[in-house]
């Protein structure tokens, strides 16, 4: 099987990869807090934010994972204010 780009993928399959990145930073984050490490917060920050983009990928009508809109998720530039409120929006559909 030739390796395909995400962007190239459907949006299930997307959601699928988001997914596994999200139990992995769960589990990073798992382990930090378990020595003590600071750093904890930012992986289970991140896993709220995967599974947040995999519900976007959900029900998204895109048929490529490129056209998916993750609500500015994605953007480096993002405040965790704006992210918190793309979060919970995200997870509202999921309701």
């Amino acid at each position: 099987m030739q390796a395909t780009a995400w962007y190239d993928r459907t949006p299930a399959e997307r959601a699928k990869g988001l997914r596994y990145a999200a139990d992995e930073s769960e589990r990073c984050a798992k382990f930090l807090a378990s020595i003590g490490d600071d750093r904890a917060e930012r992986y289970v920050r991140q896993a709220r934010r995967l599974r947040a983009m995999a519900i976007l990928c959900d029900h998204s009508k895109a048929t490529k994972a490129a056209h998916v809109d993750f609500l500015g998720m994605t953007e480096p530039s993002q405040t965790r204010e704006q992210e918190d409120k793309a979060v919970a929006k995200a997870e509202r559909l999921a309701r």
